[in-house]
């Protein structure tokens, strides 16, 4: 990161994976690295709702994150044991207590949709929880299955393409009822919370990508680092 020509950058995003995952140490040892840039309005971190604690909060905190988003995925347990997931509302409300009592309230939620005998009425349980929370900005996304992954290996079904459209849009009309506007395909903000970083994608404006598996755009030119740990640490 240090071969990067520049001082500062208007936003700063981590994650995919999710760093959450990593103890406190690892954690900090992050978010020194990133402390040599100033970031000057949107900084954010992504978060699995069991793997926070008060601690990597703190730590957060203590870098200048100000923005985080909350991988929630849905809030039914039949759907979130199906794909893998180990949290609970509970989790989740934990979470956000944790982020507010330490300032930090700019907070998105990611859900997904289209998962295998989902219905309606599931759904919209997800879309009416998510409003409720303290949250700023609701990204929602149609779940993926490919062949190699967990889902894949075990034929997971996913809706038709029509139960599909139906669900679509009733998130649309939903969270933009709920006072959350759709500003992108998959991204809803309450007003003046559109994600910075998000937009700038979208905008077609240069970024770098910094890790194993990270992709950036300078001058017209995307790029894309490798996926093997053992070449990335050769190279660098």
């Amino acid at each position: 990161m240090s071969s990067i020509g520049q001082s500062s950058f208007k936003t700063a995003y981590i994650g995919g994976g999710t760093p959450s995952v990593l103890n406190s140490k690892q954690l900090e040892r992050l978010l020194k690295m990133v402390s040599q840039f100033e970031i000057v309005e949107e900084y954010t971190i992504e978060i699995n709702p069991e793997s926070l604690t008060a601690e990597k909060t703190a730590l957060m905190k203590k870098y200048g994150v100000n923005r985080a988003s909350i991988g929630i995925q849905s809030f039914n347990e039949r759907i979130l044991n199906e794909i893998g997931r180990k949290h609970d509302l509970n989790d989740v409300n934990r979470c956000l207590e944790m982020l507010l009592e330490n300032g930090i309230d700019n907070i998105s939620c990611d859900l997904m949709y289209g998962f295998e005998n989902q219905t309606m009425a599931e759904l919209e349980e997800d879309l009416r929880k998510v409003v409720e929370l303290p949250v700023k900005h609701v990204s929602i996304y149609d779940l993926e299955v490919h062949d190699n992954t967990p889902l894949g290996k075990k034929n997971y079904q996913k809706p038709s393409e029509e139960a599909e459209y139906l669900f679509y849009r009733r998130i649309i009309n939903f969270l933009n009822a709920s006072g959350f506007k759709q500003y992108e395909i998959s991204n809803f903000s309450k007003e003046g919370f559109q994600s910075r970083h998000n937009k700038t994608y979208w905008h077609y404006e240069d970024y770098y990508g910094a890790g194993v598996g990270a992709s950036g755009k300078v001058e017209h030119v995307r790029y894309d680092n490798t996926n093997s740990i053992r070449e990335f640490l050769s190279e660098n």
